[in-house]
């Protein structure tokens, strides 16, 4: 369990959470105060141009249209906080402003599922963020009064002094958190992580520094969504969307490095098309991600991959067939344990409508079929064999395996 959380804590601090920290550290560093203008202006020019060419190309615009809000942010304040004979009144309800809508603005365009470029949602959100300064500025000609509740304490308490945001500025700020980081804990993915970390970059930007650092600062949240995007690419072209194991491409590349002594092991789920034909397609799909669940869950150093079909793969780098025979049979028992609990046909498509359901009638409509794999493992040996060819001898176990009567270990 500790590994697991470990391992959920390091992809979530990965790679957001390292570059606001690096940002944080050349902030903080005399050492680099002669690079400020340099990264700066290479983040002002890079990041939105390079934002649209990714996120066009992977096909994911979310994060190019919080990028372009980060710029709006940046645009306004070096026209209108930043330099010499500045209007101060201006510049105040300016910055007041940002830091209030920048935020939810951020988790506003976060929310939602991807639908590409041109569609009308889209468009009426983008008009509507272009609309905000155009909005701003109208009531800051007329009335005026309105903007200064932005930077107005309104809660009967008082924050950390070294947090110099206006009370609605922070309470922006701490929603959309709370927002996005609900939105992570449901979707789980890549670029929902992204959101977050460059929310917590815009803050910096906003709050903390001014000059060319909350310039830099603002472009980093930008960068940190590139990067994600590009990280979640990468995951959908070498981890399973289905079991959420790594496909068969990674197996390939680990297949490749592979040096020394190792074991190969095939595993296959038992009478899986005629599961499929009894109960369909979506249970069939329930139950692959059941086994790939405890298989997952091996032991001895195992790196476990969907192999394909009903078929996985777990590789043992540095282990003999001997070393690897209880971490397997546990993999087989777990699985023969676990077991599948059919749904019923007509349970609520609400997940809180079912939790009230399974609550009211725990007895009612279970019903709980056996599964069991069947698992073949090979190893190298002392031989000069190649990783296919031992591919190969694992799937001849497996078929052994199979003919022997399934759901058992055969090397």
């Amino acid at each position: 369990m500790i590994f697991v959380l470990a391992g959920r804590l390091f992809h979530f601090f990965l790679p957001g959470g390292i570059l606001l920290l690096a940002g944080i550290l050349f902030g903080h560093s005399p050492e680099f105060i002669h690079w400020r203008p340099v990264v700066a202006k290479v983040l002002l020019l890079v990041v939105p141009v390079a934002g649209f060419v990714v996120c066009w190309r992977f096909n994911k615009f979310k994060p190019v249209f919080i990028v372009l809000v980060l710029f709006l942010a940046e645009w306004l304040f070096g026209n209108f906080c930043r330099g010499v004979g500045i209007d101060l009144a201006l510049a105040a309800i300016v910055r007041d402003t940002v830091a209030f809508l920048l935020p939810l603005n951020i988790a506003w365009l976060a929310l939602g599922h991807e639908k590409g470029l041109v569609n009308i949602p889209v468009v009426a959100k983008l008009m509507l963020v272009a609309a905000q300064p155009l909005l701003v500025f109208s009531i800051y000609f007329y009335r005026p009064e309105i903007l200064a509740y932005a930077g107005k304490n309104f809660l009967p308490w008082d924050f950390p002094v070294w947090i110099t945001l206006g009370q609605p500025g922070i309470v922006a700020y701490l929603l959309a958190f709370a927002v996005l980081f609900g939105n992570f804990l449901r979707q789980r993915g890549v670029i929902d992580i992204g959101f977050i970390w460059a929310l917590l970059a815009s803050y910096f930007g906003v709050a903390v520094f001014t000059g060319l650092l909350s310039t830099s600062f603002l472009m980093l949240g930008g960068l940190i969504l590139i990067v994600a995007v590009v990280e979640a690419a990468y995951v959908m072209a070498f981890r399973d969307d289905l079991t959420g194991l790594p496909a068969r491409r990674a197996l390939n590349e680990l297949l490749l490095k592979l040096r020394g002594e190792y074991t190969i092991a095939m595993l296959d789920i038992d009478f899986f098309k005629k599961f499929n034909d009894s109960y369909g397609h979506d249970v069939g799909d329930q139950v692959l991600k059941m086994v790939a669940s405890q298989i997952g869950r091996v032991s001895g150093g195992g790196c476990p991959f969907r192999y394909g079909g009903e078929e996985f793969t777990v590789v043992f780098p540095g282990k003999a067939v001997a070393d690897v025979t209880e971490h397997l049979e546990r993999v087989r028992r777990l699985v023969e344990e676990d077991g599948f609990a059919l749904r019923k046909p007509d349970r609520p498509k609400s997940r809180s409508r079912g939790r009230k359901g399974r609550g009211a009638n725990k007895q009612i409509g279970k019903k709980k079929v056996g599964v069991t794999i069947s698992i073949g493992a090979a190893s190298n040996g002392k031989r000069a064999l190649r990783p296919e060819q031992v591919v190969k001898m694992a799937d001849q176990a497996l078929y052994k395996a199979k003919e022997s009567g399934r759901n058992r270990v055969v090397f």
